[in-house]
């Protein structure tokens, strides 16, 4: 019962943090969207011990397995996608969008073996 509640709070955690770093980055403009990118390369790593870059490049089998070690759930996944959709909105960068519809696809993929 212990470690299933120390689970379900790495759960709620990992829900908390997506959602403050979506909140912040949809309440930067233009101007210190810059800003607002650097804080949540320092924020996912500090909180998943992953860099932006390292999201950016891993293959696909290497998001997979990053999504599952770190517990992600499906409402947590599609969340990290939107994170991904809206800095590309911000700075244009393909690779993000890249990444977030990279994020989406893993994502039906692990809805449909559970």
């Amino acid at each position: 019962m212990e470690h299933r509640d120390i689970l379900k709070d790495q759960i709620e955690q990992i829900g908390k943090v997506l959602a403050g770093l979506i909140s912040h980055l949809l309440k930067s403009n233009s101007t210190n969207s810059n800003d607002s990118i650097s804080f949540i390369k320092k924020q996912l790593q500090s909180q998943f011990n992953i860099t932006m870059d390292q999201w950016l490049n891993f293959s696909p089998k290497e998001v997979k397995q990053q999504l599952i070690d770190n517990k992600f759930n499906e409402y947590h996944i599609d969340q990290l996608s939107g994170l991904f959709e809206n800095i590309y909105k911000l700075n244009k960068d393909k690779s993000y969008l890249e990444t977030s519809i990279l994020i989406l696809k893993i994502n039906n993929e692990l809805a449909e073996t559970f």
